[in-house]
C-alpha cells in the first residue's frame, strides 16, 4: 500500500530523504561490522593470552614440584589474568555501548526532526 506524500512534500524531498537515509544506515553498519570484529579480536586474544599462560604454569609446575615460590608466582599470573579480563570486557563494554549510541542516533534525530518541523 503506497502512501501519497503530504501537500507540504514534493516527491523529490522524498528521494533525498531516502538516499540520505540509505547512506546513513550503510555507514552505520559498516562501523558496526568492524566494531564488532574489533572485539572479536580483543575476545580471541584474551583467550589465546589465558591459555598460554596455562600452560606454561603447569609446565613450570612440573618442573618446580609446586614450591612455595611457585604458588606465589602462579597467584601473581592468575592476578594478571584476572586484570586482563577485567580491562578486555570493560573495553568491550565501552564498545558496545558506542554501538547503541550509534543505533541510537538516528531514531534520536529522525525525532527530532519530526518534531520541529510544522503540521
Amino acid at each position: 500500500m503506497k502512501s501519497s506524500p503530504s501537500p507540504g512534500e514534493r516527491p523529490e524531498d522524498l528521494k533525498l530523504r531516502f538516499q540520505i537515509l540509505s547512506a546513513e544506515y550503510s555507514a552505520l553498519v559498516q562501523r558496526l561490522g568492524s566494531t564488532s570484529a574489533v572485539a572479536a579480536a580483543r575476545t580471541n586474544l584474551y583467550f589465546v593470552f589465558l591459555s598460554a599462560t596455562g600452560l606454561a604454569l603447569a609446565l613450570i609446575s612440573n618442573a618446580s614440584h609446586f614450591t612455595r615460590e611457585f604458588e606465589i608466582f602462579a597467584l601473581a599470573i592468575l592476578l594478571l589474568n584476572l586484570v586482563g579480563g577485567l580491562l578486555a570486557m570493560a573495553r568491550m563494554l565501552h564498545a558496545h555501548g558506542q554501538t547503541v549510541l550509534y543505533i541510537q542516533s538516528p531514531i534520536a534525530s529522525a525525532t527530532s526532526s519530526r518534531s520541529s518541523t510544522p503540521i
